[in-house]
């Protein structure tokens, strides 16, 4: 004859250790629904996250536009953010700004194209583009002379579609 106490013992055991396997499941994302993260194109420095990726363009962002910008100029989730990457975003922007300035000063272009450069610039990255990957792109267009005279035409279209 079996002991029912011991039974009823083993059977709470069981259950325990079940609800530990769910719960642990749970806490790492696969508790049966499907939780795909893009592990494999991570986005650059404290401008929108960390790591590297070969397009400028954050992950999900080939499926349209994202909202939550507005016509802010921080990022979606700025509140939620803490102070360290709050100033590595601003740092990331200040930086790219003043390396866009001093190639376009370089190349002699006029204060109004300069402004115009910039604006489009905080559009793009406003608009997702990853800030230092936007800045490369733009300055090594800037350094090229046909490229360069090609944004001189029509700069803040010229600029946008250079990012995009």
């Amino acid at each position: 004859m079996r002991n029912p106490w011991k039974t009823l013992l083993v059977a709470v055991a069981v259950i325990c250790v079940g609800l530990m396997a769910i719960s642990s499941l749970d806490a790492k994302g696969g508790g049966g629904k499907s939780k795909s993260k893009d592990k494999g194109s991570s986005v650059q420095s404290s401008s929108h996250g960390e790591g590297s990726s070969q397009s400028s363009t954050p992950p999900g962002w080939s499926k349209g536009r994202k909202t939550g910008w507005g016509e802010g100029k921080y990022p979606p989730g700025w509140s939620k953010w803490n102070d360290k990457k709050k100033n590595g975003w601003r740092s990331d922007r200040t930086g790219a700004l003043t390396d866009i300035d001093g190639v376009c000063v370089r190349y002699r272009i006029q204060e109004q194209k300069r402004n115009q450069i910039s604006q489009a610039f905080d559009e793009a990255i406003a608009g997702g583009l990853i800030i230092n990957e936007a800045r490369k792109k733009l300055v090594t267009a800037l350094q090229n002379a046909d490229e360069r005279r090609a944004l001189m035409i029509d700069t803040s279209k010229s600029v946008l579609d250079l990012l995009k």
